[in-house]
């Protein structure tokens, strides 16, 4: 479901003048979805994750970095995790903090945010007219049909669950480490931290190599770093 709807995106862009398709995909805290879609599509120019920071504004910002490709392209193809509106160190989505019924930060939606301020950026700084379409196929993802790979795995999660309760052990979760099925505490599952992509994660700098994309860091920023 992520690969069809960045390949809507790349056919949108690349048919209008000053094209840009811009697709949300899954991850509040890691980007993993996002940087592994993005991988698997040749199309992306550039991936945004909640790990990096960047900035919109100034001559080394994401906003210019898109215009000028625009000059020189014509196009462009944007990904970016819901969370990554963490990430902008030059600007703040929102002013307050909401938090789900299980106490997740909700974050603002910076597809919206970026659908607007692109083409208001482009029209005031460089007059620009873009095209700019939006896709956001959260739920196209959550409500893929199951494989037959999908099925096995949950057979045999939901047969060692039966088996534990069965045995007398409670609050654990059922779960695959490393090839083989185990009992997992939940208190540890719990209080553990999300897994991030590192900047060193052999993948992301594939993903680098793959878009061109800079760090998108103006100089003084880059030296605080």
């Amino acid at each position: 479901a992520a690969q069809l709807a960045i390949e809507s995106a790349n056919i949108e862009a690349n048919s209008a003048e000053m094209g840009v398709g811009l697709v949300k995909l899954m991850g509040r805290d890691a980007g993993h979805l996002t940087l592994h879609s993005s991988l698997a599509n040749r199309d992306v120019n550039i991936c945004l994750l909640p790990e990096f920071q960047f900035e919109l504004y100034g001559e080394n910002g994401l906003f210019e970095y898109i215009c000028q490709r625009l000059k020189h392209k014509n196009h462009v193809v944007i990904t970016c995790a819901e969370g990554a509106g963490a990430a902008i160190k030059d600007h703040k989505l929102s002013d307050t903090v909401e938090k789900d019924a299980s106490g997740n930060i909700k974050h603002p939606d910076i597809g919206i945010f970026l659908k607007k301020s692109i083409v208001e950026y482009g029209k005031c700084n460089h007059n620009l007219d873009i095209t700019l379409k939006y896709i956001d196929p959260t739920y196209m993802i959550r409500t893929v049909k199951a494989n037959s790979a999908d099925k096995k795995l949950c057979t045999f999660l939901a047969q060692n669950a039966v088996h534990a309760a069965m045995a007398g052990y409670t609050c654990f979760s059922s779960g695959v480490v490393r090839g083989t099925t185990v009992y997992l505490p939940i208190d540890d599952i719990a209080g553990q931290k999300p897994a991030l992509v590192e900047k060193d994660n052999r993948d992301y700098q594939r993903l680098l190599a793959s878009t061109g994309q800079p760090d998108f860091l103006n100089e003084q920023l880059l030296q605080m770093l």
